[in-house]
């Protein structure tokens, strides 16, 4: 897969912010992927919501890659797409720093991303973390004693993460977002619902710094700018090895990605 320059690196935070969606890139992705659409942000949304979403009953983890024939096509798109770089902060000071829930391993790694930015300079007024009572999973996630949800795992990963001395003193809301009734059952909270949830307690208006990682970060972004158009938003993490990635993964995070630009274009 041919590498990005440093140059193209270093503006891909000024292209994910640009809003620019329906790119070359984009466009040649579709068509590799045979993807019908009539060149319209909803036509694109539509039909990549059909096609390239997991399955409503599959976590990432559970499901095969399905794309072994496209996947270089695929991770190069990705990459001109931004879902492959570190995306850093642009500010100095920000009224919230949230930190998105995942699996465990995903979690503390983000925790972690979240110290070393402080270690930096970066500061925030108080840190809310968005997780939900998702039941662990032992194939991907550590069962820490007395922990059933991810709610309860994240609380054992804050108080034993390695936070610099003042990082502590730094007001710390969990979101505990229940499971979602539904016409068949339950299933776990999202992104959306979690954001939802601490939006019905009715926080202050102010600045959020985001925390991800890839190939995530621009789905996500998407997602709680959708939820939260007051609110400024800015969603940064650490970046992905290509070569690791499934396919099917980063197909599934573009067809997010355009869901949530579409609801945000919607709303203007």
């Amino acid at each position: 897969m041919k590498i990005r320059s440093v140059f193209a690196t270093l503006l891909m935070p000024l292209f994910l912010w640009s809003g620019e969606i329906i790119t070359p890139t984009l466009l040649d992705l579709l068509k590799t992927m045979e993807v019908s659409h009539d060149g319209t942000l909803p036509s694109i949304v539509q039909a990549t919501q059909a096609k390239w979403l997991r399955p409503a009953n599959k976590e990432r983890w559970e499901v095969d890659e399905l794309y072994a024939d496209k996947r270089e096509e695929i991770l190069s798109a990705a990459d001109k797409l931004g879902f492959i770089q570190e995306y850093a902060p642009q500010k100095k000071h920000y009224d919230y720093a949230i930190v998105l829930g995942a699996a465990t391993g995903r979690m503390a790694k983000r925790v972690d991303h979240l110290a070393e930015l402080y270690l930096k300079g970066i500061r925030f007024d108080q840190v809310v973390v968005l997780t939900g009572a998702r039941p662990l999973d032992p194939k991907v996630d550590t069962l820490f004693e007395g922990c059933a949800t991810e709610s309860d795992a994240i609380r054992v990963i804050w108080k034993e993460a390695n936070l610099p001395e003042g990082m502590r003193t730094i007001p710390v809301t969990f979101v505990d977002t229940p499971m979602i009734k539904t016409a068949k059952g339950e299933r776990r909270p999202n992104t959306t619902d979690t954001i939802v949830d601490w939006m019905s307690r009715s926080p202050k208006v102010g600045s959020c710094l985001v925390i991800s990682n890839q190939p995530y970060v621009r789905f996500q972004d998407a997602t709680v700018r959708a939820v939260c158009p007051q609110f400024s938003i800015e969603t940064v993490g650490k970046g992905a090895i290509a070569e690791n990635q499934k396919s099917v993964d980063i197909i599934d995070s573009i067809a997010k990605w355009l869901y949530g630009e579409n609801l945000i274009v919607s709303k203007k």
